[in-house]
């Protein structure tokens, strides 16, 4: 929820005040709700908008992407003309097996399905621009769903987030298991900022930048679990990482 509670910015920094601080680019792509009352949401980002040749010539950079095509907002509407069948989709057991909810369900996977497809060409132009071997990717989303007993619910189901991570070969020192596999640490959003700063800064001074681009996917049905991605990009040598979100289960 959003509060606009005046905060004591000088004796609380904001993320990416610290990152620019290290020497980071930082751009968010228009994700707002960061609940940083008493300041303009975007006076502490460099740009707005994501722009893929100043990224590429930028760096370090840290770079939010937001993505609302699974957002709250598109759970509704004509559940009539989905792509995907009522008849196939897998209800969570808290909601009645009925045609009106299967429809639902059917409707936001198609929702689902548009917001991966956002995913795909942002992760098409970190590799046409030849930065995805220096990129940690961290897709996440921001809340559970927006059915009922999920977003706004405090059940698992509407405070489990799911987060998934990519990071790249030669940052593999920092993976905290085998690629592809499942972690069932417990995770909360309030651990990444202090992580993101712990693996990024400290190539700073050596110049060895790390580049950092994070994708956020609006969450609508948590059992959809929407996620954010964000992208973690970084140059030679220098790992990156995104994060954010509250009460995770990595």
């Amino acid at each position: 929820m959003r509060s606009r509670y005046p905060i004591p910015h000088d004796r609380i920094k904001y993320y990416p005040d610290l990152l620019k601080d290290a020497g980071y680019y930082v751009g968010n792509a228009r994700k707002t709700d960061y609940n940083i009352g008493g300041r303009d949401d975007k006076s502490a980002w460099d740009t707005d908008k994501v722009n893929w040749r100043k990224l590429k010539n930028t760096q370090p950079f840290f770079q939010v992407i937001n993505c609302t095509k699974s957002h709250e907002s598109k759970a509704f509407g004509d559940v009539d003309k989905s792509t995907h069948s009522p008849a196939e989709v897998r209800l969570a057991e808290y909601h009645p097996d009925i045609t009106v909810i299967r429809q639902n369900y059917a409707h936001y996977h198609d929702q689902v399905k548009k917001m991966d497809a956002d995913i795909g060409k942002a992760l098409a132009r970190l590799e046409a621009n030849g930065l995805a071997e220096n990129t940690i990717v961290i897709h996440n989303s921001d809340h559970g769903g927006v059915i009922a007993r999920s977003k706004r619910f405090l059940f698992n189901s509407g405070t489990h987030c799911p987060l998934i991570i990519r990071i790249p070969e030669k940052f593999k020192h920092l993976r905290p298991g085998k690629p592809g596999t499942k972690v069932h640490d417990l995770v909360s959003f309030i651990d990444m900022t202090r992580r993101s700063k712990r693996c990024l800064t400290p190539f700073i001074p050596a110049r060895q930048t790390a580049n950092c681009v994070r994708w956020k996917r609006s969450l609508g049905m948590s059992f959809l679990q929407r996620t954010s991605l964000l992208l973690d990009q970084i140059s030679d040598a220098v790992p990156q990482a995104l994060n954010r979100i509250p009460s995770s289960r990595l």
